[in-house]
């Protein structure tokens, strides 16, 4: 008697059922591309962010240890000595920068606001530090926090008094 070899094949039920299992599995991912794409570029902007304000503190601390100066060398942050009686908190005016870091004239053309605010630890005349509390906002336009789409802040201590 002759055997005759049945060959073993996926009907068509099974493949059906397969391409509507990766069909979905694709779906799924094709679903989480905005996000992913959102989430990355939130965390450029990020990283840029706290690049800018590590750059901004590192200038300040720069400008702070040659006596006399009125503004940073890099960026030209205006320096000013808190007055005794005044608020012990002072904000010169906004910088503007570039996607890349750079400083920008004005908000046109920018995509990060950084805002400076100068607090004073302890009587003028006494003070040995000074508090930085650097605020960088995107988009620059946005003049309030609560709308703008993100923002990072870093409290930074400057090792001498405002000259």
């Amino acid at each position: 008697m002759i055997r005759v070899k049945q060959a073993s094949a996926f009907s068509l039920v099974e493949v059906v059922l397969a391409l509507g299992v990766a069909g979905f599995c694709l779906l799924a991912v094709v679903g989480m591309l905005p996000t992913a794409i959102k989430v990355q570029q939130t965390s450029v902007q990020q990283t840029a962010a706290n690049a800018i304000s590590t750059g901004i503190i590192a200038d300040l601390r720069a400008a702070y240890r040659k006596p006399g100066n009125s503004s940073s060398a890099q960026f030209g942050i205006e320096l000013k000595k808190l007055p005794p009686g005044q608020a012990a908190k002072y904000t010169p005016a906004a910088l503007y920068f570039s996607l890349d870091g750079t400083q920008q004239n004005g908000a046109g053309g920018a995509v990060f606001k950084a805002t400076i605010t100068y607090y004073r630890t302890a009587a003028a005349s006494s003070a040995t530090s000074t508090f930085a509390n650097i605020v960088v906002s995107w988009p620059a336009a946005q003049p309030d926090l609560t709308k703008a789409a993100g923002y990072t802040e870093t409290l930074a201590v400057i090792d001498r008094p405002i000259p």
